[in-house]
């Protein structure tokens, strides 16, 4: 009894003996006191005051300061940090089982401290003092698992520490112990380090990834890359801010929307499959309004925290500890909202075990577990479902300190309507007293702006922030966006079809044209015809390999339109190569009409659509190639040929109503990938037989052939099968429906072929008496065909072919063309 006297006696000693000590609550207003950022680690938890204080509690080790005899369980001032703070970065290092501490300071200088394995602080692997980082300009740090990114003002990234996970375009190196430069096309306006893998935005919302990938969290198919590659999302939206956790990325559009990728460790991305990995991001549904987003990097039960634009936060994924609320299951794959019993949340931290949240009023709340003192309660080895404030031991001081200076910390996101952000006042001396501020907007229909320094962007536009404190002031300019308008690709091109390289020869860029150029989506994906000749990477660059030749295709992502550029690589010198010629198969045309299926050495006839092929021959590969065709001797037209493979190229003919008549074609035109251009006059060519056809060969022709009308009945009428009777078996035909009857000439021949294919022919003047029929010539326009019923059972077959004389533009005459006159076939054959 004696003993516990005295241990309370000493206790009340001590305490008359400590100065006067006051409780920060409403503090937001007063002096003392104004938290403006909180981080939560495995062990520590932190938070950042308005004059530049850094405040600490949890594991001693990682407190910045002196004593590291004794957890804190309570918040007090991280005394080896300079009182010039504007934000603060902490990440607990499983490596190296330790927490690492990044402070940005008002000359956009980094201190650090912690404990790392791979040299994020110079020379040492750790710091039990904060340590200038040799970094300049900074606007904003993050930090992995044992290794770090920082990001400039001007948009520049570096990273350093550890290499083992791919972070960087270097492979051999297992650590980066200076801050090294990683390159990008674009301006940088966020960087977020995972566990194991990176990701930057652009301030045109492109998200690029890097490092390992064996869970997905790269959103592509590989182990791991060292080279940043632009993530692809299924949405038009602008991306607008970016957050990694363990082995999952995240995404935020300009309308609040998540997306999410890679791990999907406890149902953190809203998908009913636990630990899959999913590649292509996928949106979290329930997540609405979102401006702020915190994911945990803990190895497994990793839970994502998001804050909305009405200051409610929400939590998905792991619930160890009941961290996202008691009863509600181990994993959430669904988002729950997290109760701060009125009061609205400005922002908010994912640690390990446990969470923190700053209150718009400058109120801090923690809960989870508290292992040693980290929830700042004043406990250790304790746990809490529902958060829990948190109070700040103040000195009350006498010292007036002037404020000299005043201005607001940049915006480096872009804000779109319907969002809010938190303004962040600057004073100079930071630890001037008298910190009251007042806010204003020049356009509240633009830009809202509460007591707190919450904007909140009503409509697109412009407007004028300004903050007063003690006669002096500072102002910025906002501008708020409208969402992003989906505008579709229509085409692509290049401004060049034909690219020559030798294998010595450097690799090459090619920058495809996208039409409109304001098109949302921009993706381009690459591919090489024979990547043994020439390789082509996803940025458009090409290598050369050997000699040979190859497209290389560019197609959009959205719509799939593609590009061609023909790559000719040589050895040294481009060879001599001959000029292309016509193949051994020459020129044909589908069979237009089923009667001339039995008789090859008809000239092709068509009435409806058929298909015109070109065989060619070249040592060089063809870009392009199209016919040239004269119609009736005097309109021209040009045909552009397709790629058929194996050295045929084709096109289809839909003739017009007014293109009936005699087709010729004069030349083909062929362009090669070296650049060439090449004109086969086809008067020079000699037709040799094909499988369609037969042709003579003996003279140099045009190829020509014939369109008829659809409603041309060759001599009269058409028969299909007439049966030979006594009483039915003349035919008559009238020569007045041919296509031009002024140009046929009556002194032609008529061949009459029969089964056995034997023919017989005779000038039309004259009467044709064959074994079986008579052919009778009748005035100048018709023929009788006079049918012997005796002897016409032993035939099966008879066909009627009328030639006509037909002369070229020149006027030279050419081989006569055949025109089916009529086919009789007996009905029972």
């Amino acid at each position: 009894m004696k003993k516990i006297l005295s241990i309370i006696l000493s206790l009340a000693l001590v305490l008359l003996s400590m100065p006067a000590i006051s409780w920060a609550e409403d503090t937001w207003r007063q002096n003392e006191l104004k938290i403006i950022d909180v981080i939560a680690t495995k062990n520590n938890t932190y938070a950042l005051s308005q004059d530049g204080t850094l405040w600490s509690w949890g594991s001693k080790y990682y407190l910045g300061n002196n004593d590291n005899s004794v957890d804190y369980t309570v918040p007090n001032i991280a005394t080896n940090f300079s009182k010039n703070i504007i934000d603060i970065e902490a990440a607990y290092n499983f490596t190296a089982n330790g927490t690492v501490l990044f402070a940005l300071e008002e000359d956009s200088k980094v201190k650090g401290m912690g404990f790392s394995y791979s040299s994020l602080f110079p020379g040492p692997t750790s710091a039990k003092e904060p340590v200038d980082l040799n970094l300049s300009d900074i606007s904003h740090v993050s930090i992995g698992e044992d290794h770090a990114l920082a990001l400039t003002v001007t948009g520049d990234v570096y990273g350093w520490g550890s290499n083992s996970r791919a972070s960087f375009s270097t492979k051999s190196e297992t650590k980066i112990t200076e801050p090294t430069t990683i390159d990008f096309d674009e301006k940088i306006v966020k960087v977020a380090a995972g566990y194991d893998f990176q990701s930057a935005m652009s301030e045109d919302g492109d998200v690029y990834t890097w490092g390992r990938g064996e869970l997905k969290q790269l959103g592509r198919e590989v182990e791991y890359d060292n080279e940043p590659a632009q993530l692809q999302f299924p949405t038009a939206e602008k991306i607008i801010d970016i957050e990694n956790g363990y082995r999952t990325g995240f995404a935020l559009t300009s309308s609040g929307e998540v997306y999410g990728w890679g791990f999907n460790d406890s149902g953190i991305l809203g998908v009913n499959a636990l630990g899959a990995k999913v590649l292509t991001p996928v949106k979290i549904e329930g997540l609405t309004n979102i401006v702020t987003l915190s994911a945990s990097k803990k190895h497994g039960h990793a839970f994502l925290l998001a804050l909305d634009n009405k200051g409610d936060v929400w939590g998905i994924g792991g619930n160890e500890n009941s961290i996202l609320g008691a009863g509600i299951g181990f994993n959430v794959d669904t988002p729950v909202k997290i109760d701060f019993q009125g009061e609205k949340i400005r922002a908010v931290d994912a640690g390990h075990q446990h969470a923190v949240a700053l209150t718009e009023n400058g109120h801090v709340y923690t809960w989870g577990l508290d292992s040693v003192g980290s929830l700042g309660l004043g406990e250790e080895w304790s746990f809490y479902t529902t958060p829990q404030r948190v109070k700040f031991q103040t000195e009350p001081s006498n010292e007036n300190v002037e404020i000299v200076g005043l201005k607001i910390r940049d915006i480096q996101l872009p804000i779109y309507k319907g969002q809010t952000k938190y303004l962040q006042p600057i004073f100079t001396p930071m630890y001037a007293t008298n910190q009251n501020i007042v806010w204003e907007s020049s356009d509240p229909n633009i830009i809202d702006i509460n007591e707190y320094g919450k904007i909140t962007a009503i409509s697109a536009g412009t407007a004028e922030i300004s903050v007063s404190s003690a006669g002096v002031s500072a102002s910025i300019i906002v501008t708020v966006l409208e969402d992003i308008v989906y505008v579709p690709v229509e085409g692509i091109e290049f401004d060049t079809d034909t690219l020559k390289l030798s294998v010595d020869d450097d690799p090459f860029t090619l920058v495809p044209t996208i039409y409109p150029d304001n098109a949302t989506n921009q993706s381009v994906n690459w591919s090489s015809s024979d990547e043994a000749v020439v390789t082509v990477d996803r940025d458009g660059t090409v290598t050369p390999h050997s000699a040979g030749t190859a497209q290389i295709i560019a197609t959009t992502e959205d719509g799939e339109y593609t590009a061609t550029v023909y790559v000719t690589v040589t050895n040294v010198e481009p060879p001599i190569t001959s000029e292309p010629q016509l193949g051994d198969k020459m020129v044909w045309l589908d069979k237009s009409l089923d009667f001339q299926n039995v008789i090859d050495f008809i000239r092709p006839i068509m009435k409806k659509e058929t298909n015109l092929h070109v065989h060619l021959e070249h040592d060089v590969q063809i870009k392009e190639a199209k016919v040239t065709v004269i119609i009736n001797g005097t309109v021209e037209k040009e045909l552009m040929l397709q790629d058929e493979g194996d050295g045929i190229w084709g096109t289809s003919i839909s003739p017009q109503d007014d293109e009936t008549g005699v087709w010729s074609i004069i030349a083909v035109h062929i362009d090669d990938a070296l650049g060439n251009t090449f004109t086969l006059d086809m008067s020079d060519v000699t037709y040799s037989s094909d499988t369609s056809y037969e042709y003579d060969v003996d003279d140099p022709v045009q190829f020509h052939f014939y369109v008829l009308p659809d409603n041309y009945n060759f001599f009269g009428e058409e028969y299909e099968s007439f049966k030979v009777t006594e009483t039915n078996n003349i035919v008559k035909l009238n020569f007045s429906n041919v296509l031009d009857p002024e140009s046929i000439d009556l002194d032609s021949f008529v061949y009459i072929i029969d089964d056995s294919l034997k023919t017989a022919e005779a000038p039309l003047n004259t009467n044709i008496v064959q074994d079986g029929y008579t052919l009778e010539l009748v005035g100048d326009k018709s023929i009788t065909l006079t049918l012997d019923p005796s002897k016409w059972e032993d035939q099966s077959r008879l066909v009627l072919v009328v030639h006509d004389t037909i002369t070229d533009v020149d006027g030279n005459q050419l081989i006569n063309p055949s025109y089916l006159v009529l086919e009789i076939m007996n009905e029972e054959s």
